[in-house]
């Protein structure tokens, strides 16, 4: 199993040099649990610690926020009727975190919902 150096990572050049150690072990006598053992101590060391990457983003409109930032000059860009000066609003975004943020209209509730809710009994019911 060869990998080209250009394109396989730290990682798997590890795993590859490992495996060629673990094989030639086994050619020598070592025992199958020895073999292993060496492939293990080679990823522990070569395992990443930490984030290689920079961090991305799922969302970035919203930085995964779930809102979205935007500047209103003053003119009625952001939905205000009357005369105000500029500043920024938010809305919800369009990605998962910004649907679970948006409010639910009262009243709508599925069926299933609806069977499982009971009437608090008043003081005098009880």
């Amino acid at each position: 199993m060869t990998v080209p150096k250009a394109t396989a990572s730290v990682l798997c050049q590890t795993f590859v040099a490992a495996d060629q150690l673990r094989k030639q072990a086994l050619v020598h006598g070592a025992s199958k649990e020895q073999a292993n053992d060496i492939v293990a101590q080679a990823l522990q060391q070569a395992w990443p610690r930490g984030r290689e990457e920079p961090w991305h983003y799922l969302c970035d409109t919203c930085s995964d926020s779930g809102w979205r930032v935007y500047q209103c000059p003053g003119d009625a860009s952001c939905g205000r009727k009357n005369p105000h000066l500029a500043h920024e609003y938010v809305t919800t975004c369009w990605c998962p975190k910004g649907a679970a943020l948006k409010v639910k209209p009262r009243g709508e509730e599925d069926e299933l919902a609806k069977v499982g809710k009971t009437v608090k009994p008043s003081r005098f019911g009880r």
